[in-house]
């Protein structure tokens, strides 16, 4: 006959990290009240005379979980700062950037580029440059002020 020979402190820690320390929702338990759980658990076994089967281990954890974590206290789930989320006016700068480079400026290069594709006159010409430009030039000053903008934060 084999004698099996109790789990060590460490060995029940190990199991009890995955199966009774991991709640759902976040919630934990404190340092104290994870040794009070580990007393519990080296008591039953103590009580059994040798380490509990797979069978016995899984009711054990089910008991644990269903009987609300043996009455022991449990901490609230830690708070993680959520990136906040950027209030409409700050999205004005991104929506009016977007309507000026897709609607305004496009329409301007198109109307220039097609007037100087047709008539290749001086007007024409500077007015495909200076559209062109200005397109470039508010893509680029939105970017930098962008940047500089997030560099605050």
């Amino acid at each position: 006959m084999i004698v099996m020979r109790p789990w060590t402190r460490e060995e029940l820690e190990v199991k009890a990290r995955s199966d009774f320390f991991s709640l759902t929702g976040g919630r934990r338990f404190s340092p104290e009240v994870q040794a009070q759980i580990l007393d519990l658990l080296e008591r039953r076994q103590l009580e059994r005379g040798a380490p509990p089967s797979e069978d016995l281990w899984r009711d054990w954890v089910i008991e644990f979980h269903q009987s609300k974590y043996w009455g022991l206290p449990t901490l609230s789930p830690l708070k993680i700062d959520a990136p906040s989320v950027s209030p409409p006016a700050s999205m004005f700068r991104f929506i009016w950037s977007a309507f000026q480079s897709l609607i305004i400026l496009k329409a301007f290069v198109l109307y220039f580029g097609l007037s100087y594709a047709i008539d290749s006159t001086r007007f024409n010409l500077v007015g495909l440059i200076v559209s062109i430009s200005v397109s470039f030039g508010s893509l680029i000053y939105f970017a930098i002020r962008q940047s500089r903008h997030d560099d605050e934060k």
